[in-house]
This record gives C-alpha cells, sequence and structure tokens, in this order.
C-alpha cells in the first residue's frame, strides 16, 4: 500500500487530498483473488470514512482519494486505509498523520475557544492630520487562521499597506 501525501501540516480551515493506492504482492498479481478487492479509509477514531472503493473494473491496482474540507481541530491525527484481497482475513493498512500548524490541541481549543474566530484587539484610533500628509491607522488581530485585514473607506477598499 502507498498513501500519499505523506504526513503534513496544515493549518485549520484548509483542505487535503490524500490517496491510497494498494497493489498485490509481485508474485501473487497473476492471480486475481490477489487482486484488491476493496479499500477503506478510517478516521482519527478508527471509524469509516470517506467512500469506500471497490474493485469493479478487475485491476490489479486501486487508487481510493479522501477529501478533507475544511480542517477543523478534530480533523487532525492518524488516517488509514486499508485494503483486502478476496482472501477473508487478508488485509493490508497504511497510516498517515494529518498535522496541526498551528500546534493546538483539542484541549487548547477547549480552554480557548476565541482562538478560532477572529478577534479585533485592537481598533484604529481617530486622528487629525493636516492635508496632504500621511496617516497610519493600525489594526491588530487574533484567530485562527490569522485573519485578513481589509480597509474600507465610504464603503470602497483602497490598497494599503496592512501590519
Amino acid at each position: 500500500i502507498f498513501s500519499s501525501p505523506p504526513n503534513r501540516t496544515q493549518p485549520i480551515a484548509a483542505a487535503i487530498n490524500l490517496t491510497c493506492e494498494a497493489w498485490p504482492k509481485h508474485d501473487d498479481d497473476h492471480s486475481p483473488r490477489n487482486w484488491v478487492k476493496y479499500i477503506q479509509w478510517y478516521d482519527t477514531h478508527g471509524r469509516q470514512t470517506g467512500d469506500k472503493c471497490l474493485n469493479k473494473q478487475s485491476v490489479k491496482n486501486l487508487k481510493c482519494p479522501l477529501i478533507l474540507k475544511n480542517l477543523t481541530i478534530e480533523n487532525f491525527g492518524n488516517y488509514t486505509c486499508e485494503a483486502e484481497n478476496d482472501f477473508a482475513g487478508y488485509c493490508t493498512r497504511k497510516s498517515v498523520e494529518i498535522l496541526n500548524k498551528e500546534n493546538l490541541s483539542p484541549t487548547d481549543t477547549a480552554k480557548a475557544p476565541h482562538l478560532l474566530f477572529p478577534e479585533v484587539v485592537e481598533n484604529p484610533k481617530n486622528q487629525s492630520v493636516f492635508i496632504g500628509s500621511n496617516v497610519t491607522f493600525n489594526c491588530t488581530t487574533m484567530g485562527l487562521p490569522t485573519p485578513a485585514i481589509s480597509w474600507m473607506k465610504n464603503n470602497d477598499s483602497y490598497a494599503v499597506t496592512s501590519n
């Protein structure tokens, strides 16, 4: 069994495509009973996830994708793909780990759930300036993933340097 990509570090809210490919051992590939019958993915809790890929076309090799969209803290961990042939009980497993780029655990987010939501921690301040001079406004945010800051004036967006 081969799974790709190998262990990956992803941010919260990202998407990842995993692929599991299985094939019979070289010396066993002459008999269709040795060919891969199905591939199934399992999540971090050992539950079936994604579609069970069945070998409907009687081919030696079989690929099975698993697409995870909008990763949450609960999605990080080991995913396992399992392949089996026609011999009952003969299966092989391969794991791939998805690591949390922000390095937060479910315990961390339970203690500080606000970290997952965008929050303005420093608002811009009103300022008086002379016409034609430069002015700097600061806006500080927190959240995961890191919030994007957009500046608007009279409902029009402007290209500005953000902090």
